[in-house]
């Protein structure tokens, strides 16, 4: 499943999640290592006067350990963002975030790669901003990404595949 974000003026974003197939078997969901999550990103464009010139919006499933990658594709900024909530018993959650990003200030520059690794503790359903290019930073377009993580409290599908056409029954 690819869900597609199309409409950026300065990026355009595809949403690859990464998500296993879920089995709904004896696994304890209280662990929050089993335990679903419902990833959700809202991706804001800013212009140089951090005024929001687009926003996108996707959700997921996901559960610890399993990365969700934003592949960014515009004029002025490209490159790959993951993110990956890691949960444990006795333990502060923590959304580890990985960038690759080649940032240009004009469209037929060569650019520049920023390279990004942070670990950001939060609370489940509290929402979480990450400024990938620095909260600061407006000499460009720039991005805001704001994230929630809560329990996914819906049911999962079945990880048994349907038979095909022509399988016995």
């Amino acid at each position: 499943m690819t869900p597609v974000l199309k409409g950026l003026s300065a990026v355009c974003i595809s949403l690859f999640s990464l998500v296993p197939g879920f089995a709904q078997d004896k696994e304890d969901v209280s662990n929050p290592a089993v335990q679903p999550y419902l990833f959700s990103v809202a991706l804001k464009v800013l212009d140089r006067n951090a005024a929001v010139t687009a926003t996108q919006q996707a959700s997921v499933v996901t559960v610890s350990g399993k990365p969700i990658g934003i592949k960014l594709d515009g004029r002025t900024i490209q490159g790959l963002i993951v993110f990956t909530v890691y949960a444990e018993k006795n333990r502060p959650t923590v959304l580890l975030t990985q960038a690759q990003l080649l940032v240009k200030k004009d469209q037929n520059e060569q650019g520049e790669w920023v390279t990004i690794l942070k670990s950001i503790p939060f609370a489940l359903g509290q929402e979480v901003e990450f400024y990938p290019l620095g909260k600061d930073n407006f000499n460009a377009n720039n991005l805001l990404f704001q994230l929630k993580i809560e329990r996914f409290e819906g049911s999962l599908p079945d990880k048994t595949p349907s038979p095909g056409p022509g399988s016995p029954r």
